[in-house]
């Protein structure tokens, strides 16, 4: 059932056990900009469909969760400014025009590690276990289309609005553990070629957005494989690197800075349509900044 919530002039509802492959359920978080008006037949605020030019799929990284959920954590709820909600509204800043939609990992270890076993092999903890395919872009396509039909039978009930379209452009964002699923993705690439379904999906697929990669590897936090690179450069999707020095210059894992370093110049190198940012380069390394990028970027 679609839980409704109103926040910054957005409308929340929490679409659960969304169906995608096989027995794979996701939870999600959708939120739309309102018009904010009222009246006596409109007793709460409205979402103009026509207005609305994008699809925004961001997949969120560790210690993030719900508001409440994190206010009543001992630790997290010091960040709990970067809850869910509070990234859905600085997503519709950095998208403006946009539905956006945060797909919930499908487990949290120790309610604090984000794990998207739905999306690819991981550890106890979330880290990827192996980039094998595993039918992770046709996943997110099955569980975005279902949750579009699902708001647009809970919205034609309560008010009369236009129904979101699927077939409007789609970026997808994803900020520190979430980058693992686009990592997977890439790796899937070339398999879905002869996936008609998966094929129209991905020419709406226009750009993707690495926010501050990372997990608890020694190694494939960034993609380095040069074949693999060359499926995204031939996607023609933009690509967008953002980092900040809490990660690219940890001196206990060089390896994230080798990495995303190897990432970016192998696109170039490629001729993808590929931009990177550093972020707060003059500041000292802190958690803090990390999640600042959700905000910066």
């Amino acid at each position: 059932m679609a839980q409704r919530d109103f926040l910054q002039g957005l409308i929340f509802m929490t679409l659960e056990n969304i169906a995608g492959v096989g027995k794979r359920q996701n939870d999600i978080l959708f939120s739309a900009v309102t018009n904010g008006n009222s009246s006596k037949q409109q007793t709460e605020p409205r979402i103009s469909g026509s207005s609305f030019k994008r699809h925004v799929v961001f997949f969120p990284g560790d210690v993030q969760n719900l508001h409440k959920v994190m206010m009543n954590h001992p630790t997290n709820q010091r960040w709990a400014c970067w809850s869910y909600e509070n990234t859905s509204a600085l997503l519709h800043r950095r998208f403006l025009n946009s539905y956006v939609w945060l797909i919930k990992p499908s487990r949290i270890h120790e309610n604090t590690f984000s794990c998207y076993d739905n999306f690819l092999p991981s550890t106890v903890f979330g880290a990827p276990a192996s980039f094998e395919y595993y039918d992770s872009l046709l996943h997110l396509r099955h569980i975005l289309l279902s949750a579009i039909g699902r708001v647009n039978l809970h919205l034609a009930n309560i008010m009369e609005v236009a129904p979101i379209s699927k077939d409007i452009p789609l970026t997808i964002v994803a900020f520190s553990k979430g980058c693992v699923i686009l990592n997977q993705f890439l790796y899937e690439l070339e398999s879905v070629k002869t996936n008609a379904d998966v094929k129209d999906f991905l020419e709406l697929l226009s750009d993707l957005y690495w926010l501050d990669a990372g997990h608890n590897l020694n190694s494939r936090v960034w993609v380095t494989d040069e074949r693999i690179l060359q499926g995204l450069t031939d996607s023609g999707i933009k690509v967008q690197v953002h980092v900040t020095p809490r990660q690219v210059r940890d001196p206990g894992r060089p390896h994230i800075g080798e990495e995303v370093r190897k990432f970016v110049d192998v696109l170039k190198h490629q001729g993808a349509d590929v931009k990177e940012t550093l972020h707060f380069a003059d500041e000292q390394r802190s958690m803090e900044q990390h999640f600042r990028i959700l905000r910066e970027f």
